[in-house]
């Protein structure tokens, strides 16, 4: 009895199947260009975003490094020419050997470190390094001064230095010893006895320390040495400093020439020479400052004149550059990446004026 009608009941039951439907090869076509155009744009920005943090942070080397340079070099640029006692580097002698003239074309490479020379002196590019140079010089101090009178006042002396201290001294060091001159001497009606001594200053090296108190300095011990064992002036002879008096200082010499020059890596550097004593032997040592120094253009501002002008328009007496008040320097920094907008290096110049301040009054 239930068979047909449950069999019926089946086939009431039933739903016509639907074919099954694929993806035609036309939409998928379509599917992937546009999966290829979506991940191209996101491809491109994530490029161009990488592309515009690398050349961030290439400009920000190339300014750290500008930054680092232009501070060490300002500093050395303010304090040139400076002595403690001295109102002008005009009486500033030495007495190391190897000296040679102002205008001597060996001044820059040996003799440049050797007498004061004005304190400050530029290069034209090409002398020095591959672009414009410059030499500074100046006295660092020491918390010394002299204790005792070298000699008779108005009198030239080889005695040894008195000094309140030579803690800060090693053997063979270049110093500078200067002192404020002597004031008129009176008797006690006020009658002038004497003339005015004037200030002085000599540069010299240290032949040996002793005692704690004492700094000699004479004409025998290691290169450069001394020339005479008295304080005067080598070249030109102008005959020997009187002694040197109480109440005067003792600083040590910093002689720096700032240049740029290949770094042997492709490409080139801004470099600071310095006069060291390196365990007892005095020479010049060379140090990277900034990576990427491709150009350095000093310009110099002079005695009354209210523009910059470069090295050769200054000349070459030490009166000349005596005269320069401040200095402006342009360095072109360069990064290895080809950053810029049209796949070049990206480059830089950037520039920094300071005035010399023991001549800025």
């Amino acid at each position: 009895m239930s068979g047909p009608a449950t069999a019926a009941s089946r086939a009431g039951s039933r739903q016509p199947r639907r074919h099954a439907r694929g993806v035609t090869l036309v939409e998928l076509m379509v599917a992937l260009v546009l999966g290829l155009v979506v991940a191209g744009s996101a491809l491109a920005l994530f490029l161009t975003n990488r592309q515009t943090h690398a050349a961030g942070e290439s400009l920000a080397r190339v300014q750290e490094s500008a930054r680092i340079a232009f501070e060490l070099m300002a500093r050395e640029l303010r304090e040139a020419d400076s002595l403690p006692c001295l109102s002008s580097s005009s009486g500033v002698g030495s007495v190391l050997n190897g000296q040679v003239p102002f205008t001597d074309a060996s001044w820059s490479t040996s003799g440049w470190w050797r007498a004061w020379g004005g304190g400050v002196r530029g290069y034209a590019a090409g002398t020095i390094g591959d672009a414009d140079a410059i030499e500074l010089k100046a006295t660092v101090p020491l918390g010394i001064t002299l204790t005792a009178d070298q000699g008779a006042w108005d009198a030239v002396s080889d005695a040894a230095l008195t000094v309140s201290s030579t803690a800060a001294i090693d053997g063979n060091d270049i110093l500078v010893v200067c002192d404020f001159g002597r004031p008129d001497l009176v008797d006690g009606g006020g009658t002038v006895l004497t003339d005015k001594r004037v200030e002085q200053a000599t540069m010299f090296q240290v032949s040996a320390v002793a005692s704690g108190t004492s700094i000699a300095h004479s004409d025998a011990g290691a290169a450069p040495g001394n020339c005479a064992d008295t304080f005067g002036d080598c070249n030109p002879v102008i005959g020997a400093y009187l002694s040197y008096v109480a109440n005067g200082e003792v600083g040590r010499l910093r002689a720096t020439q700032w240049f740029v020059d290949e770094n042997g890596r492709g490409s080139s550097s801004l470099y600071r020479r310095s006069l060291r004593n390196v365990e007892g032997v005095v020479r010049l040592v060379d140090e990277e400052i900034a990576e990427g120094v491709t150009d350095m253009e000093i310009m110099y501002l002079a005695g009354n004149n209210d523009s910059y002008v470069n090295a050769a328009s200054i000349g070459a007496t030490e009166e000349a550059w005596a005269a320069v008040r401040a200095v402006r320097v342009a360095l072109t920094l360069e990064d290895e990446g080809l950053l810029g907008p049209d796949g070049e290096p990206l480059r830089r110049t950037l520039e920094h004026v300071v005035a010399i301040r023991s001549r800025s009054s």
